[in-house]
């Protein structure tokens, strides 16, 4: 099963696993294109210091941030978050190997 890797912050890390953020948003650019490939992953991977966290992903696709989330971006989202579109996976059920 095909996997990829995101380190983020606490705050998002704890939202993630409590399943209250279903998506993770990166800049559309080239060394996170290879995610809307032919052959894409299954798994996301959330590390966030020593703390592991995985998820089923259930899509893939490019779209405007803001109209994901359905309100503006954060202060932090807007350092982050440098393209428009951005890239979205879609978020699933907690996998476990």
């Amino acid at each position: 099963m095909k996997k990829v890797s995101f380190r983020i912050r606490r705050r998002y890390y704890d939202l993630i696993v409590s399943g209250e953020k279903t998506e993770e948003i990166r800049t559309d650019k080239p060394y996170w294109s290879w995610l809307l490939g032919e052959d894409p992953p299954q798994v996301a991977t959330f590390v966030c210091g020593k703390d592991v966290h995985r998820r089923h992903i259930t899509g893939i696709y490019r779209d405007d941030p803001e109209k994901v989330l359905g309100r503006p971006l954060s202060d932090q989202g807007q350092q982050d978050v440098l393209s428009n579109p951005a890239i979205i996976v879609e978020l699933g059920r907690v996998y476990t190997p």
